[in-house]
């Protein structure tokens, strides 16, 4: 009996000897806690921090400055794991390859089409070649595609705009859609806002426009200035014979078409600006080719023409009344000539002192006629005849009983 418990305990302690003896199964590790906990073995696994990490070629590693790949042992690339078939490390720093591609990143970048390019830099940045460039140590991105002058242009909507100078002197960046430059100077683009703008015509061109109270866009003649309240004013300068002076007078556009002087001729009979004008005094023809229709001599005029005085009824004597009265270029107005600016600005405003075109027609809210291009008869002329009720007409007056005034019409 005690022979047969003896053989039988043997018999356990061997099979037991022989279970945990024979190296195949380990018995099971643990690596962090609570719902984190996780299993490994020590055969081909390790554990750190509560993290298990799987063994590199059967060693454990340093996983704060190392990680391996495909069972090789590599040191991190700044602090990052590399995953070597999409990346590469380039002193320490990470790279994307470009293409599937290493590359140099001394010369040369992949940009953000996946497409190597050279490496440009500009004040030691680096920046991409396609879309960008370097001016004066600064990147800029090119606009549409093409380089540009920071200094003197800037880039809106991919198309490149000169910069423009605005209020207080300085080259500036603006609104296209609400601004634009014309000369070098900035201005609003033309809307409700009275005086120069800036006028952009069917065909995109863009010039300077006056912005005027009759709600409509007029661009000023070569030499005419638009001021903030939409009147176009400028100047004629009208050269002296004799002992007659040079005279400038200033002038004024009305609409398109017509500039007109914004104040009376000279009347170099009386030697007075807005004086009432003496045709004869101011043509300089003797009083016998004025008063004697058999006289046959030649009368000389002011202007240095001769006109022969040999007809009863003077038709070159007569035709002195419109000749040099006005500057070259321009011309003594017809009754058609009137009729138009009154259709324009409207007899209300044109008879108005002070009128909101700079036409200032009347003087001292008198009435006022003006001698027309309209001849009648030897002696005889229609005139434009405004007075302050708002109204014009025209009449026929004798040239040598009455002084009447003349306005010079730009013949164009």
């Amino acid at each position: 009996m005690n022979k047969t418990r003896s053989v039988l305990a043997i018999g356990i302690l061997f099979v037991s000897a022989s279970i945990f003896s024979c190296g195949e199964v380990d018995a099971p590790l643990y690596c962090g806690e609570g719902e984190s906990k996780s299993e490994y073995s020590d055969s081909d696994g390790f554990c750190v921090e509560g993290k298990v990490y799987v063994k590199c070629d059967g060693s454990t590693y340093n996983t704060l400055d190392s990680f391996c790949y495909k069972n090789v042992l590599y040191e991190k690339c700044g602090g990052e794991e590399v995953d070597f078939s999409t990346s590469f490390c380039y002193k320490n720093e990470l790279y994307s390859k470009c293409g599937g591609k290493l590359y140099n990143p001394l010369d040369s970048f992949c940009n953000n089409m996946g497409r190597l390019v050279s490496n440009p830099r500009c004040n030691g940045r680096k920046y991409d070649s396609d879309r960008e460039f370097c001016s004066g140590g600064e990147v800029y991105g090119k606009c549409g595609g093409e380089e540009y002058d920071p200094v003197k242009d800037f880039c809106y909507g991919n198309i490149i705009y000169p910069k423009c100078k605005d209020d207080v002197g300085k080259d500036s960046d603006y609104i296209p859609s609400t601004h634009g430059c014309f000369g070098g100077a900035l201005y609003e683009v033309c809307n409700s806002k009275l005086g120069p703008c800036l006028y952009i015509d069917s065909t995109g061109g863009r010039s300077l426009g006056c912005k005027n109270k009759k709600d409509s866009i007029v661009v000023p003649h070569s030499g005419m200035k638009c001021n903030s309240s939409g009147k176009i004013f400028g100047e004629v300068k009208s050269i002296g014979t004799g002992v007659n002076p040079d005279i400038t007078y200033k002038t004024v556009q009305i609409g398109k078409q017509q500039v007109w002087m914004a104040e009376n001729l000279y009347d170099y009979g009386s030697g007075k600006m807005n004086d009432k004008y003496d045709w004869a005094y101011a043509m300089g023809l003797r009083p016998e080719c004025n008063t004697n229709p058999y006289h046959t001599e030649t009368c000389e005029s002011a202007i240095g023409l001769p006109f022969p005085c040999d007809k009863p009824d003077f038709p070159e004597c007569e035709s002195s009344f419109l000749r040099g009265l006005c500057p070259q270029g321009w011309r003594v107005p017809s009754s058609d000539d009137w009729r138009k600016l009154i259709e324009y600005v409207g007899v209300t405003e044109i008879s108005r002192p002070n009128d909101s075109y700079g036409f200032d027609a009347l003087k001292d809210n008198e009435e006022e006629a003006y001698w027309t291009s309209d001849a009648v008869g030897r002696r005889v002329s229609t005139t434009a005849y405004i007075i302050t009720v708002g109204s014009i007409q025209t009449s026929t007056r004798n040239k040598e009983a009455y002084r009447l005034s003349v306005r010079c019409l730009l013949d164009n």
